[in-house]
């Protein structure tokens, strides 16, 4: 496989990973810039409730102050990203 096809390889088992796992969540791919949003529905606050995922190199970000929650599935991402990513190398 090349670099791209690894790459869109990657980004459809996080997507697929997080929809079966986490159905709460919406994906956004509205933002553009290699950059896609995981958005917790159930929150009262969905701006501040939302993961920040990056296409190309794979990591997560999420605001400081988004709940318990969020940040606990932010982790259970990043493990689980981690793992797929030596799978993938």
């Amino acid at each position: 496989m090349t670099k791209t096809q690894l790459q869109k390889a990657m980004n459809k088992d996080v997507y697929t990973y997080v929809e079966n796992n986490f159905p709460e969540f919406v994906i956004d791919h509205s933002e553009g810039y290699g950059r896609v949003y995981f958005i917790d529905s159930t929150s009262p606050n969905p701006a501040n409730d939302s993961i920040q995922y990056h296409q190309s190199d794979h990591t997560l970000c999420t605001l400081n102050w988004a709940s318990d929650k969020v940040k606990a599935v932010e982790q259970e991402l990043e493990s689980w990203i981690n793992a797929l990513l030596k799978q993938y190398q």
